[in-house]
């Protein structure tokens, strides 16, 4: 595993390119699991700014509108946080 260091240093440089690009270009399974942990600190904003992804909130108005109050529902699906 590399130093905190280095993989800071690799997050400064990739503030100027594409984080998709960085994540898909990892040399191997521990590289990939680095920059993707390294990037879920910040997918969720990314993606609501730089793509306007609505999704998880427009969800939650339609389980609001739809659902009954005090409803169980399993959230089964996949995520960073």
């Amino acid at each position: 595993m590399r130093s905190n260091g280095v993989l800071a240093k690799e997050v400064r440089i990739l503030e100027k390119q594409d984080k998709s690009q960085w994540v898909f270009s990892s040399r191997n399974n521990e590289e990939l699991a680095e920059r993707y942990a390294q990037w879920a600190k910040d997918y969720d904003t990314e993606l609501e700014r730089d793509l306007g992804w609505r999704g998880p909130r427009h969800t939650a108005e339609l389980f609001a509108k739809y659902m009954p109050r005090g409803a169980r529902v399993l959230d089964a699906g996949a995520g960073t946080d």
